[in-house]
């Protein structure tokens, strides 16, 4: 899932630079190159936003195995007592 977010992010990347490309060289009026701004930059927070949700998430999941880990060598320790 994380491939494809990050896959997203740079399409939507590509496409505003290409839009400004266009537009620039004339080949497209600016209210295309507006619409495809603002479509692409939506795009482009929402596959952000999302990438950051999922490292989050992961950094969560890690702390809680190292939790688990810790407790269960405290009880282990405690058992040998």
């Amino acid at each position: 899932m994380k491939r494809a977010w990050r896959a997203a992010a740079y399409v939507c990347g590509g496409a505003m630079g290409a839009a400004v490309g266009m537009w620039g060289a004339g080949w497209c009026p600016w209210l295309t190159c507006a619409m495809l701004l603002l479509g692409c930059g939506g795009g482009l927070f929402t596959a952000l936003r999302e990438l950051a949700a999922l490292r989050e998430y992961e950094r969560r999941q890690a702390e809680a195995a190292r939790r688990s880990a810790w407790r269960a060598a405290f009880f282990q320790e405690l058992d040998k007592l």
